[in-house]
């Protein structure tokens, strides 16, 4: 049975569908209609915060498809005249929880009205017609394609470990060694160890580039704006920062797209194809994938939806962004795809084959699903995937966010059960209520907030720096587990009484950390990180190093 037909669907999954129906109506206060169908309602009820398209897909015990949903439209070309009459003031901002105060809310809403201006400014001329969309569309179906957003970054992963299985690529290789004179990584200090694809698609190699904007695409079609290649991207060519070893690579997670474009040009380079072709040889081919595409232009035969933004709905100008760091950010894809892309993945880890073959050695999938670094959410990153331990069960997963899209794939490993979606618009909490819903009818297990006693610790300040003074290993103990733990050497500096020497295994240099008057040690070549010593009662020093905890050895 095709996973979005509901005849003869199992009662319990029935039930399931309307749990996450009744969360997502209940968010908003929407009217139901005389003889309206309950996938219109949702999708008004969606529509009400600016989200026009959700496509999810649920996996059930043992991996395989339970159900896939798909509400909305395409493309929302009838908000841009409303919104271009509307006095800006007036215009409602959804503020996310990540503005934590006033000042942090008043810099979002000006971020998202000149969004909005933007948008209205360039996009009053487009059509279905001439983004792309087929006209004779109506609603999107589970077959539709979104952007898939940061979840490219798994899936370039998988591509990455069958070419390793094809004995094209090492893992563990200096990824040097494939890019010869083409490009080189560029470090802000001398690299004792190199850099490898599993440091990379790890985020463990201390690269720079979080995250890209993308470019216009009416601007690009009109030629006032030109792609980079992904060594232009690289090289800080485009609407990005250039690409370099920025921090000590192997001590924690540092997310990282700019990693993944790294490994986009390894791949490119050593198979000589472009990400179109190697996606499609090594996962849409294999697992029959229906919706996925890296094509910037004529994605899925027109039946794609637009990006959408604000809580008025707005189409992007040109329907989209397109994003040359294909692997990073660029993917187009559906939850059933997602589903069967984290599918293969788990049966794979379980040592079974897919669709009558081997996908991917189990000694390469439990490789992936390993977890090795912590970032500050304390997700663990494997290959490609964040690994986190959610009510004592481990769970892969990844989320995405592109202008207008927003993304989320989750798997339970003991079981093959999870889901995945996709949204076109920007109120994810919309659809997190929904989730939160099927969390609790399948009775998956639960994210628990931690209560654990923390224990009294007093700030060491730089006059008492002789404290700090010594060899550090983490506090967590998937870090200490690997290769005996990481270790970072702390030493006075001989001249400057306000300054302490950092030694890492992975840098040849040592790295000076200046004393500031809040009691932190800040680095002159870590930007974005800053060193705490505080001592507990027992008398131990322990030290965060950016959202990391050490304490001293010995």
């Amino acid at each position: 049975m095709p996973a979005h037909e509901e005849a003869n669907m199992s009662p319990i999954h029935q039930q399931a569908i309307a749990a996450f129906e009744d969360a997502v109506i209940a968010s908003v206060a929407v009217e139901p209609q005389p003889n309206e169908s309950r996938e219109f309602l949702v999708s008004r009820c969606l529509a009400a915060n600016g989200n026009m398209a959700l496509t999810i897909a649920v996996k059930q015990e043992g991996g395989e498809i339970a159900w896939s949903k798909a509400y909305g439209i395409h493309r929302n070309g009838e908000a841009l005249q409303s919104a271009a009459e509307k006095d800006p003031s007036q215009v409602r901002i959804h503020i996310p929880k990540f503005c934590t105060n006033p000042e942090m809310e008043e810099e979002w809403r000006e971020y998202q009205l000149s969004i909005r201006e933007g948008v209205l400014a360039d996009a009053m001329s487009d059509t279905d017609e001439s983004v792309g969309v087929r006209s004779e569309l109506s609603s999107v179906t589970v077959n539709t394609s979104f952007q898939a957003a940061s979840i490219g970054k798994p899936i370039t992963a998988i591509a990455v470990l069958r070419l390793v299985q094809k004995g094209q690529l090492n893992l563990d290789a200096d990824i040097a060694s494939y890019l010869g004179g083409v490009w080189k990584l560029e470090s802000k200090f001398e690299l004792a160890e190199t850099i490898t694809l599993r440091k990379l698609l790890g985020h463990a190699a201390g690269v720079s580039g979080s995250g890209f904007n993308g470019y216009n695409r009416n601007a690009i079609r009109s030629g006032k704006l030109s792609l980079p290649s992904t060594i232009g991207v690289l090289n800080g060519e485009g609407n990005s920062d250039k690409v370099e070893v920025v921090l000590a690579p192997n001590v924690g997670a540092v997310y990282s797209g700019g990693g993944t474009t790294i490994v986009q040009l390894v791949m490119e380079t050593v198979t000589g194809k472009s990400m179109q072709e190697i996606i499609t040889a090594e996962l849409i081919e294999p697992l029959g994938l229906l919706s996925t595409s890296c094509a910037f232009e004529d994605i899925n035969l027109g039946d794609f939806v637009c990006g959408h933004t604000g809580t008025e709905g707005l189409p992007l100008p040109g329907g989209y962004r397109i994003y040359p760091e294909t692997a990073a950010a660029g993917i187009w894809s559906s939850a059933l795809d997602l589903c069967l892309i984290s599918d293969a993945v788990w049966k794979s880890w379980n040592g079974r084959l897919v669709n009558g073959a081997t996908f991917l050695d189990q000694s390469l999938a439990i490789d992936m699903l390993t977890p090795r670094f912590p970032d500050d959410s304390k997700f663990y990153y494997g290959i490609g995937w964040e690994v986190k331990k959610v009510g004592g069960s481990d769970q892969f997963r990844h989320t995405g966010w592109n202008e207008g899209f927003r993304s989320g794939t989750y798997t339970f490993i003991d079981s093959g059960a999870g889901y995945s979606w996709i949204l076109s618009g920007e109120v994810r909490e919309q659809v997190q209520a929904g989730l939160d819903a099927l969390d609790v009818f399948y009775k998956f297990p639960i994210e628990e907030k931690e209560t654990s006693k923390k224990e009294e610790t007093a700030e060491i300040p730089p006059s008492a720096l002789i404290q700090c003074v010594g060899g550090y290993l983490p506090v967590d103990s998937v870090l200490k587990k690997r290769d005996g733990g990481v270790k970072i050497l702390v030493a006075l500096s001989d001249t400057d009484q306000s300054a302490l020497i950092f030694r890492f295994a992975s840098i040849s240099d040592d790295i000076v950390a200046k004393a500031t008057k809040n009691d932190a040690f800040k680095f002159d070549v870590f930007k974005s990180i800053v060193a705490k010593f505080t001592v507990a009662d027992s008398g131990k020093v322990k030290m965060m190093f950016g959202d990391l905890l050490f304490e001293q050895s010995g």
